[in-house]
């Protein structure tokens, strides 16, 4: 079955033609980047003008030597929409001149199909089918978007961390921190023992490694995760409407039960006795501390934080992590990653505090990048960062 597929979701004009949905039998693209790079970026009314002046000739070089299609694909998005509009155009007169089905393409999707392509000829041995090669976890950056995606199957995805930038690290960040791997080592670091040595090595250099530390959600996958664990959802995670965060599309561990406050608390131990870690920054205790996540309040006053809002469980847990995390380690370090400024948080547990040996007012740095990218220099309110960086 051969393919014809037309791209113009952006500044290049490009089609080929598939076979059997992975030989690509031509591939013809003509680039814009002389005709914008005068402007610093795509201009879209220029794109779409010569998207129109070039595109049928970049098809008729594309079916040069193909004998016949079966189809013709087009990109219906995300693009530039006037540019999308030429491309689109084109397919459809050229399905309805053929008499051959239209098949639309989110790009996207397509960009983590082209690895499963291979050139005819072929050179040496073609990729694997996508049959053999699932589940996988694509990347794709893409117009100033980057986006990790998990594909447990061929036409099945789960965007699991994505940023509106060209930063795949940043992006790995947003997802990184949900896997449920408690027990695993992320390979950036290398293998278990070389993460092992390079700890040892800070050591004696005299520097301390703080881990950060999640402990505050969970990946909702259920493949590789606690999702549903022995076939039950809420065995690790609070149930109803407290079984899902409302922002990060996440599951909420159940602190009142004996086997998660184990398993977490086993989980900082294990870090400390195996790695050597020397302390934890625990990321997002706002969001454990009260059963709104802390979306949506001010917190202006002590009613705000003593209204019958906090999850005491949560706040048990939070306590005897600090408790054992300094009984395995007495200078070990502790960091609440937190928002709202919770009395007591970073107060030693013997005067009624929550054991944390430092808090992180998050919102200051959050304030500082949103007030950079946002707002011109002249629109920086003085006494708006006086509040922020003396209240929070």
């Amino acid at each position: 079955m051969n393919i014809l597929g037309i791209e113009s979701s952006c500044d290049e004009t490009a089609c080929a033609v598939v076979r059997d949905g992975r030989e690509v039998l031509s591939n013809v693209v003509y680039t814009q980047i002389p005709l914008h790079r005068p402007y610093g970026g795509v201009v879209p009314e220029v794109a779409s003008r010569a998207h129109i002046e070039k595109i049928h000739g970049v098809v008729a070089e594309a079916m040069r030597g193909v004998d016949a299609l079966d189809a013709v694909a087009v990109t219906y998005g995300p693009g530039l929409a006037s540019s999308l509009l030429v491309g689109l155009n084109a397919a459809k007169g050229l399905a309805l001149a053929l008499g051959v089905p239209l098949i639309g393409i989110n790009h996207i999707e397509a960009h983590l199909h082209t690895p499963f392509l291979f050139d005819a000829p072929g050179d040496g041995t073609p990729p694997p089918a996508p049959e053999d090669a699932l589940p996988a976890l694509g990347l794709a950056v893409s117009g100033g978007h980057t986006t990790w995606v998990d594909m447990p199957d061929y036409g099945a995805y789960t965007i699991i961390g994505q940023t509106l930038d060209d930063a795949a690290g940043e992006a790995h960040d947003r997802y990184g921190d949900l896997v449920e791997a408690f027990r695993a080592a992320g390979r950036r670091f290398g293998t278990p023992e070389e993460l092992k040595a390079l700890i040892d090595q800070a050591h004696k250099d005299g520097i301390a490694v703080i881990m950060d530390i999640v402990h505050s959600h969970a990946v909702k996958n259920e493949m590789e995760g606690l999702g549903n664990l022995a076939g039950d959802p809420n065995q690790y995670f609070y149930p109803g409407e407290r079984h899902e965060h409302p922002a990060w599309d996440s599951l909420c561990f159940d602190y009142g039960k004996d086997d998660v406050m184990h398993f977490l608390l086993s989980n900082c131990k294990y870090w400390m006795e195996e790695f050597r870690f020397d302390g934890f920054r625990f990321d997002g205790v706002t969001s454990m501390l009260y059963y709104s996540h802390g979306l949506g309040e001010a917190f202006c006053n002590y009613g705000d934080y003593f209204n019958g809002h906090q999850d005491d469980n949560a706040i048990c847990y939070l306590t005897l992590a600090n408790l054992l995390i300094h009984e395995v380690n007495p200078n070990a370090i502790t960091i609440a990653e937190e928002v709202s400024g919770m009395p007591g948080l970073a107060a030693k547990f013997t005067d009624g505090g929550y054991g944390f040996d430092y808090r992180m007012a998050m919102n200051i740095p959050d304030y500082w990048i949103k007030t950079i990218k946002e707002l011109p220099d002249e629109a920086w309110k003085p006494s708006s960062i006086f509040w922020e960086v003396t209240k929070s």
